[in-house]
């Protein structure tokens, strides 16, 4: 065919080709090491004849076919990517002939975006070569008014979100994202940016509106738009809560104005009780000059397990001008931005007893290596009347440890107990753990001359759990004997 000039053959015999491999079923097991896996050879030489005999429209052609076949090939393929990585190799075949094609720059531009589209893999990666060229100005503003025309007339807000098609919702985020980066390269930022209004009000894509305006330090409009997507953002969408109020953070904090950041962070330190929410919100609270009076709340909040409400706006000034002393109960801040409390992030834990938090209380003493408030929260989490005996017994080790140089005889009894409680599992996994404890107990006794008192757990120990020969075997390396006696004729 190629001897005879015969392109129109070639071109058949190609797609005859293409339509066969992309229906080929693809798998393979890698634990047998057999499968059937569709070759993509025969193809690729018949693509890199048609472009060596510059029948490069033919091969876009075969290429958008090739795109549409091979993405439901590889989304219905069972491998490890080697049939991906077949198509993948092969469009990079075409890609050699979209510049040279004869579409136009507009439809050039198009055909890669549209590829890229349809693409949820990223084997089309080849085609970005395309987009990085020099086109004109009109050339791009024409691709973001055809792309303008595909978006649906009716929005996808995000207030419904339980029930929003995501799917539709995704494919309209990516087509805007390509209309922007259009008039961006058509050098009209200003359309850019009220597209991404536009858009925000539409589709509920608030935080990349508001991202593009703080950029432009257009701060007021931000804060209004990021203010309406609160109002407009299903509480399902934690993340997008979340981001869209740290922007109202970040614009505040342009005029100094670190209490909303401070709000923000304690309300999820509130929900989400840790060591490191509570470090957050104080590094944020000493901005806000009140970090001494925010760690009385929150301290509280951890020892009660009550919620502390969000002090009044107007009483927070008045506060600010008398120096009034601070409630234990009442955040020296107003409550984060938000539209109603409908829209706030779902909180799981409200309807629960109100309990205090001592695990975080046992862990920031840690923290701080304060010996005697981890023994005290300990107990109180003890006589609180633990229901999950899990967290009880996660916190014995750590709080021995916490203990070992200042409470010998406490930390002796915790990793005592804890060892007994993990032989008593009959596991012979944690049996090693068991004795890693009893290690640490003879380490804190020696330390004070007291490895005869050990002698004495030791044996105690072993008689309780006799029985069990994997430990008995391990319990020998704490009398320095080995694991494994020998016997008569080994050697």
């Amino acid at each position: 065919m190629l001897e005879t000039g015969d392109h129109a053959a070639m071109i058949r015999e190609a797609q005859k080709e293409l339509r066969s491999v992309t229906s080929e079923e693809a798998w393979y097991n890698s634990w047998e090491g057999h499968g059937s896996l569709p070759d993509y050879t025969r193809l690729r030489s018949q693509l890199r004849s048609l472009v060596d005999a510059e029948q490069f429209d033919a091969v876009i052609e075969l290429g958008q076919e090739l795109i549409e076949r091979g993405m439901q090939q590889a989304e219905q393929s069972q491998d490890e990517g080697e049939t991906s990585g077949e198509i993948m190799s092969t469009l990079s075949i075409v890609a050699e002939a979209i510049v040279p094609c004869s579409m136009t720059d507009v439809d050039r531009i198009l055909f890669v975006i549209d590829s890229f589209m349809q693409d949820g893999y990223d084997l089309c990666d080849s085609f970005s070569h395309v987009l990085d060229r020099r086109y004109t100005k009109s050339a791009w503003a024409d691709v973001a008014e055809k792309l303008k025309s595909r978006l649906p007339s009716h929005g996808t807000g995000k207030k419904d979100g339980a029930t929003a098609d995501f799917t539709r919702s995704y494919q309209r985020e990516r087509l805007s994202g390509w209309i922007i980066e259009a008039l961006e390269s058509s050098d009209d930022e200003e359309a850019a940016t009220d597209f991404c209004i536009e858009q925000a009000t539409k589709a509920g894509t608030y935080q990349r509106a508001v991202d593009r305006l703080i950029a432009f330090k257009r701060y007021d409009e931000a804060k209004e738009l990021a203010s309406q997507g609160l109002e407009n953002t299903a509480p399902t969408y934690a993340g997008l809560i979340n981001r869209l109020q740290d922007s109202l953070a970040t614009i505040a904090a342009r005029s100094k104005d670190h209490s909303v950041a401070a709000a923000i962070a304690a309300e999820r330190f509130v929900r989400h009780p840790a060591v490191s929410s509570l470090q957050d919100l104080l590094k944020v609270a000493k901005k806000a000059k009140c970090e001494a009076a925010t760690k009385t709340v929150a301290m509280n909040f951890l020892e009660t397990g009550k919620r502390p409400e969000f002090a009044e706006a107007s009483k927070t000034r008045a506060n600010k001008t008398k120096k009034a002393k601070p409630q234990a109960d009442h955040w020296p801040f107003p409550a984060p931005p938000r539209a109603n409390d409908s829209n706030s992030l779902p909180d799981h834990g409200h309807a629960q007893k109100t309990r205090p938090h001592f695990d975080v209380l046992i862990q920031l003493s840690i923290k701080q290596r304060d010996p005697e408030s981890v023994l005290r929260w300990y107990d109180e989490l003890q006589a609180f009347g633990v229901r999950n005996r899990f967290q009880l017994n996660r916190f014995a080790t750590e709080v021995a440890d916490a203990a070992s140089s200042t409470h010998l005889d406490r930390a002796v009894e915790l990793y005592c107990t804890e060892a007994d409680r993990l032989a008593a599992e009959t596991n012979t996994k944690l049996y090693p753990q068991s004795v890693s404890l009893l290690k640490k107990a003879r380490n804190v006794l020696k330390s004070q001359n007291r490895e005869h008192e050990f002698e004495v757990i030791l044996t105690t120990f072993h008689d309780r759990h006799h029985r069990k020969r994997r430990l008995v075997e391990l319990l020998r390396s704490l009398r320095g004997q080995p694991i494994v006696s020998k016997r008569p004729g080994n050697k």
